[in-house]
């Protein structure tokens, strides 16, 4: 693992540790979808929406290319959709799912922190750590419910 990274895999660890622990593998892609969607509400604030498109469309090309699964993430100008990811139907266990979820956060993490400095990278390690599915959410990823900053959200 390259030096930068280091610290973005330690807080991904981290927030794996307590938001994944005991996730099924079809579980993932919702946490996936709620941390994503934390980390690009905190980043647009800084970078607007079409910078952080480019930005994500990037880190996702890239985690692509070793979890094809991630191909059918779908990019917007106005945030991310991972409604057509499905790690469970990729062949992924558990596992392999959360790697695979470590694998683009960390990406992530790494280039919004290269590209700004690693100003945001603080606040963008706190909003990660908030970032947990709602003990209600249902296991399809079209129907999870997101608990971010102690507040529900629908992808």
């Amino acid at each position: 693992m390259h030096a930068e990274r280091e610290p973005h895999a330690v807080a991904v660890a981290a927030w794996l540790d307590g938001a994944a622990a005991g996730l099924s593998r079809d579980r993932f892609a919702p946490l996936l979808d709620a941390a994503i969607a934390a980390l690009w509400r905190r980043a647009q604030l800084t970078l607007g929406d079409v910078t952080l498109a480019a930005i994500v469309d990037r880190v996702v090309s890239t985690c692509a290319e070793t979890y094809p699964v991630f191909s059918k993430v779908q990019v917007r100008q106005d945030g991310v959709s991972f409604a057509s990811v499905d790690l469970a139907g990729a062949g992924l266990d558990a596992a392999q799912a959360r790697e695979a979820v470590a694998s683009l956060v960390v990406e992530m993490l790494a280039v919004l922190g290269h590209l700004t400095a690693d100003i945001l990278t603080p606040a963008l390690h706190e909003e990660l750590a908030k970032v947990t599915l709602a003990e209600s959410s249902l296991p399809a990823v079209r129907n999870a419910h997101h608990r971010i900053n102690g507040e529900d959200h629908e992808p």
